[in-house]
């Protein structure tokens, strides 16, 4: 019973620390942060316990499949029985051949469907449901619609005429929007990497992006307030640049590959860095009579955490050190430590993991969402650089507060 009460008992204290975190307390309402956690906890059981709208979201997960296989037969073109499906091949999933990949073609799939202007609709649909609902201005709400839709850079992108009109703390909640949600180019990679693991994966982290976009605008809200100017009404949303459908699809194909290769650096250098410095860090603590690495600290840092959302203790330190990893590098090295450890942990574990790690909030993309803004705004580059870090724990909040209602339910149905 207290693996129920646990994740229930963290989320509040989340939205507690929120508001301690606040830089004007006065101007938090209680009925702001009542709204913003009934309207989380209503989404999560719609989309983990409401069969129609399970089957929507399964329904999504056999679209990305079928993305999956139209990928493979193009990896299978250029690299022959390489690309034959782990189960099928003789050395298991490689993330080059059977997981990015699939980016680039969901890439294209995001800039042709932006340039053929029916993104901005569903945005703008979506955007009129976070207004009506969370009460939050226009152009707010169609910066979070347009984030979970595409990604951050994106969603600047197509915003860009009226993000100059962004108080201080819209532009923060906008930036808690591109840390806390990831990219729908990237899910399809989380995807490839935890279908051996999880059944549709991919329900697990669309579901975990839809039930943190409550949080986001709450404790965006709540840690920097803001006056919601609901009037303003824009009268455009801006599209591609390119109008030729040709361009946009070679654009698309590029943007995809240069993503793939820049994850594929970003890998190499951190598992070597790590590998470096754990190689350090043991050496030194062997000599005081301890054996420590990287994943052993973060496991003991972040076991509170995985304590509270109802992980069983005897696996708390790997789920701890899974929270830790993705945290303080990347979500898709967390990703890989499940698959690691997935013989040690249970499913339910996993599937927690999955709402926490399968999102950019971690220290790595402060920086990419500082350069994305100086772009956009270069006069407040500074006024973005100083709260990037409370943007970071605001976005991490909303992620745990997301698990911690999946593992709510999780438990309840095992009841």
């Amino acid at each position: 019973m207290h693996q129920l009460l646990l994740p229930l008992i963290l989320f509040i204290l989340i939205y507690l620390g929120a508001f301690l975190s606040s830089t004007d307390k006065k101007s938090v309402k209680l009925n702001i942060i009542v709204l913003g956690m009934a309207v989380q906890i209503g989404l999560s059981f719609l989309v983990m316990k409401v069969p129609s709208i399970i089957s929507f979201f399964k329904f999504l997960s056999d679209s990305f499949e079928v993305i999956t296989r139209a990928t493979n037969v193009g990896v299978a073109t250029v690299f022959g029985e390489l690309a034959l499906e782990p189960q099928k091949n003789n050395f298991g999933f490689v993330l080059a051949l059977h997981g990015l990949p699939s980016l680039i073609v969901v890439s294209t799939l995001c800039s042709i469907l932006l340039h053929l202007g029916i993104l901005q609709k569903i945005m703008m649909l979506l955007s009129i449901f976070y207004k009506s609902v969370m009460r939050i201005p226009t152009v707010l709400s169609m910066g979070v619609a347009a984030t979970l839709l595409t990604d951050k850079n994106f969603s600047a992108m197509m915003n860009r005429p009226y993000l100059a009109s962004l108080s201080r703390g819209e532009l923060f909640t906008m930036c808690v929007a591109g840390l806390a949600f990831s990219s729908v180019a990237i899910i399809a990679v989380y995807d490839s990497m935890l279908s051996a693991v999880v059944e549709s994966a991919i329900t697990h982290i669309l579901s975990s992006i839809v039930i943190s976009s409550p949080a986001v605008i709450t404790i965006g809200r709540m840690m920097i307030p803001y006056h919601a100017d609901l009037t303003f009404k824009p009268q455009h949303i801006r599209s591609t640049d390119s109008t030729n459908i040709m361009n946009v699809v070679q654009d698309g194909i590029i943007d995809g590959a240069k993503t793939c290769v820049a994850i594929i650096a970003i890998i190499i250098g951190m598992v070597a860095l790590i590998s470096l410095l754990n190689e350090l860090i043991n050496t030194l603590s062997t000599s005081l009579g301890y054996s420590l690495t990287i994943q052993k600290i973060l496991g003991f840092v972040f076991m509170p955490i995985a304590f509270l959302l109802g992980i069983p203790a005897s696996e708390c330190s790997t789920a701890a050190g899974i929270i830790g990893t993705k945290i303080a590098l990347n979500e898709l090295l967390a990703l890989n430590d499940i698959l690691l450890y997935r013989d040690v942990i249970s499913h339910n574990t996993i599937v927690t993991l999955i709402y926490a790690c399968s999102n950019f909030a971690n220290i790595g993309s402060t920086s990419l969402m500082v350069v994305i803004y100086a772009n956009y705004l270069p006069n407040r580059k500074d006024e973005v650089t100083g709260f990037i870090l409370k943007a970071l724990v605001a976005a991490i909040l909303c992620t745990l507060s997301t698990a911690s209602l999946a593992s709510f339910w999780l438990h309840l149905a095992a009841i």
